[in-house]
């Protein structure tokens, strides 16, 4: 039996859900992740174990194998946030746009009893406070996004490139971060971790350039667990 603060989401269509997470299961997310999860958060995942909304340009995340994206591995430092270099180590992200802009929990407000839901921005990992906790974000944020994207360039081009798998965002090639012009020819599809490594390097290389410094170019680079970098080069 769905709740009923969420039985909107199953109406929507174009939405794809899963089983929900047992109780017991659900109820022992919290400890396994190290996070102290709100009650709501518990019996969305009782409901559906994660959700991918508009063609996968909009989802939540689940807990374990059966989840599209497990919110574990996705925390995990050694899977994306090591490349942004602490800056995204104070947020438990728990969904996020096609763009890489993520849904976020303050690690530190929620342990002690603030369940405040951020945006975070996914060029430059800068948050912003949207809801109060995550009864508010789920309706007044998630499922309008869920039906139609603000976002009017999400939507020409998921008209254009289609629909997302849970492992891939898209993002603009050049970046914007480096110059790169903002327009849908720019628009490509791109492995989820990649895409946030990849966005971690540039926006941390631009920041690491001197004031009178501009860019010379591009160095792609393979590190030492052979996940694609990029290393800018000043001139």
């Amino acid at each position: 039996m769905f709740a009923g603060r969420f039985q909107k989401l199953f109406t929507i269509e174009d939405v794809v859900t899963r089983s929900g997470l047992d109780a017991t299961l659900a109820d022992a997310v919290g400890p396994l992740l190290d996070v102290a999860l709100p009650v709501d958060h518990l019996d969305f995942l009782k409901c559906t174990n994660g959700v991918e909304a508009y063609g996968g340009y909009v989802r939540l995340f689940g807990f374990g194998p059966q989840s599209a994206v497990d919110l574990a591995q996705w925390n995990s430092e050694n899977f994306w946030k090591f490349a942004w270099a602490g800056r995204v180590a104070p947020y438990f992200c728990f969904g996020e746009t096609g763009w890489g802009d993520q849904f976020a929990y303050d690690i530190g407000q929620l342990n002690a009893g603030d369940p405040s839901v951020y945006f975070i921005e996914g060029l430059a990992m800068q948050p912003k406070k949207i809801a109060a906790d995550f009864s508010e974000f789920f309706a007044s944020e998630f499922l309008p996004i869920c039906r139609l994207p603000y976002d009017e360039m999400t939507v020409a081009v998921r008209q254009t490139i289609g629909d997302l798998l849970p492992g891939e965002h898209v993002a603009y090639i050049p970046s914007p971060v480096v110059g790169g012009a903002e327009v849908i020819e720019n628009v490509f599809k791109i492995a989820s971790r990649s895409a946030m490594i990849i966005a971690g390097d540039l926006a941390l290389g631009v920041d690491a350039l001197d004031a009178d410094a501009s860019i010379s170019h591009l160095e792609q680079y393979n590190d030492a667990d052979g996940c694609m970098r990029i290393k800018i080069v000043a001139r």
